[in-house]
């Protein structure tokens, strides 16, 4: 009987040995689940090792049943250097999350040209700030604007891993492959925020007859102001500054009456705007209130199927 109980015992101590093999957070695990879950194209499951991991709590946003998933830091080998990736991992049920940066611009652009390839030590810190922001805004918050900026901020900021000038030129060397609608201008660049890479504005220029003609731009790609012939280095204050005749004025120099909030459309005049058709305002190069100086802008596009529209949307010019 004892010899009975006794390999009765050992064949339950053995079948859970088997079960916890099955929890290990281990290398040999870790490239199972890789391949199980169709993430050998991104990952080289032969060189995947687990540099280092975080608990998630029960309620992490964007994925379901969080607690039984541990954010894992894992490099690989890639054709030039080590690649490292962020996954979610549930070494229980062999199933994994891979992180993603989101296509929102400028985090998508800062995370293929900078952070998937910095050094180990880099990587490591970045993993404890994306520890942070997935467990406090969830798993899926580099695809939130406003959850992006913060990250941007405290990756690019004082403190931050990524040198801010190095950031900034990452940036404006890929608007014009970003938007395409900008590669109409000889210049495209962004307005950062003081002290990060957030981005505030875009500012596009082209010379026009010798003269420096400046767009600017909102995040959403709607035009400020145009200004013809007066070199703008940044977007005056709203509250001291209103758009007149392609200059920016004191609001002392106003017209009695004139609103001192109102950027472009019009100062009681025709707005003539250059674009590709009355519709289409992502095309806009720039409004004037002068013909003249539309026209200009109009003829130094010739070709490239600018054309300029009044107010109302009538064509009034083809170069």
């Amino acid at each position: 009987m004892r010899r009975i109980i006794s390999v009765f015992l050992m064949l339950v101590l053995l079948l859970s040995l088997c079960g916890c093999g099955k929890n290990i957070q281990s290398n040999e695990n870790l490239k199972n689940i890789i391949e199980e879950n169709g993430y050998d194209t991104e990952i080289s499951v032969s060189t995947a090792e687990i540099i280092t991991t975080s608990e998630l709590p029960d309620n992490v946003d964007g994925l379901r049943n969080s607690d039984k998933f541990t954010l894992v830091l894992v490099s690989s080998e890639g054709e030039s250097a080590k690649n490292y990736n962020i996954c979610a991992v549930d070494f229980e049920n062999e199933k994994m999350v891979l992180f993603e940066y989101g296509n929102n611009f400028p985090l998508n652009v800062l995370a293929d040209e900078y952070i998937k390839y910095s050094s180990s030590r880099i990587q490591q810190q970045n993993f404890n700030i994306i520890s942070t922001y997935i467990k406090e805004y969830g798993f899926n918050f580099a695809e939130d604007s406003y959850c992006a900026d913060a990250y941007i901020r405290r990756i690019t900021g004082t403190n931050g891993f990524v040198p801010l000038s190095e950031a900034q030129g990452i940036i404006d060397g890929a608007i014009k492959d970003y938007f395409p609608s900008f590669s109409s201008y000889d210049y495209a660049e962004a307005v950062f925020e003081e002290g990060s890479a957030v981005i505030n504005s875009y500012k596009c220029s082209s010379e026009v007859d010798g003269e420096n003609v400046i767009t600017m731009y909102d995040r959403d790609l709607n035009i400020l102001y145009t200004s013809y012939g007066d070199e703008l280095s940044e977007i005056g204050n709203e509250e001291e500054y209103v758009y007149d005749e392609f200059r920016f004025v004191e609001e002392d120099e106003l017209p009695e009456g004139s609103e001192t909030e109102e950027i472009p459309d019009s100062y009681g005049t025709t707005m003539y705007r250059v674009r590709k058709s009355a519709n289409d305002s992502s095309s806009q190069l720039g409004a004037f209130s002068d013909y003249n100086n539309a026209v200009k802008l109009a003829q130094s596009k010739k070709g490239e199927g600018y054309k300029v529209f009044d107010s109302n949307g009538k064509l009034v010019y083809t170069p």
